[in-house]
């Protein structure tokens, strides 16, 4: 049986495959201090059976996720009062993925040898700029003078980067008015991320959290998956995840 949520005011909701490619998913639930439950699926109804049963539920403040809008509406039904916080990394995530899509749309245009000196660009691409070293920097640059398409689209990715990670706002106001100034000057080249983001707007800026700790978690929980071969028994398999972490 989990254990309350005790004195932590911020809960992390992520999911986890119990079969990869098979849409089996566990939804993790966890504190600050503890893994509370595995849930399965990820239904809004089962998330919300589960925070009504939960002792000091009231004492949340904050709830951090992904773009799962089951969980969403799970946290707003039963802790109304609650800010919902997007974690950065999964906001990224998607960054990625659009910029990914836009690569592969014009990376074709390239010449065979271009295409073949620049075969591993996608993993460059997906990093922060200045985080790379000085050759891997240079081959950016490289690639985006033969990709005029997709150089204006890379630097919106890296100006967006810097917003969520590096800027300090003394307010969620001037958070939000610094991410629609980028979400005007970018639309023309993510108008699909930026339609995803806004339906996400107000809970994107508001808390320096992130779901790193739960990432970490899922992790551990995917070397607990391997020591036991796969679980085929649901029950089993949630009893050595909280044996895992609740010891």
């Amino acid at each position: 049986m989990a254990k309350g949520a005790g004195q932590s005011e911020s809960l992390y909701l992520d999911e986890i495959a119990l079969r990869k490619g098979q849409g089996n998913f566990e939804t993790v639930v966890s504190t600050d201090f503890r893994v509370l439950t595995l849930i399965k699926g990820k239904s809004s109804e089962s998330l919300q059976g589960f925070l009504r049963s939960l002792p000091g539920i009231n004492s949340i403040k904050q709830v951090c996720m992904d773009m799962c809008s089951p969980f969403a509406h799970a946290v707003k039904q039963v802790l109304p009062k609650a800010i919902i916080v997007v974690d950065r990394f999964h906001v990224i995530q998607k960054l990625n993925d659009a910029l990914e899509q836009a690569r592969k749309r014009t990376h074709p245009k390239l010449d065979e040898q271009e295409r073949k000196r620049f075969k591993r660009i996608h993993f460059l691409l997906g990093q922060e700029y200045q985080a790379l070293h000085r050759d891997e920097k240079r081959l950016v640059r490289d690639y985006l003078r033969l990709n005029k398409v997709l150089k204006p689209i890379y630097w919106e990715c890296q100006r967006l980067r810097k917003i969520l990670f590096y800027r300090r706002f003394s307010s969620a106001e001037q958070a939000y008015d610094v991410l629609w100034e980028w979400c005007e000057q970018a639309r023309k080249h993510l108008k699909r991320f930026i339609e995803t983001l806004e339906r996400w707007w107000y809970p994107v800026c508001l808390f320096p959290l992130s779901n790193a700790r739960q990432e970490g978690i899922n992790n551990k929980i995917k070397l607990v998956k391997r020591q036991g071969f796969g679980y085929t028994n649901r029950q089993t398999f949630r009893l050595k995840v909280l044996a895992a972490f609740n010891p």
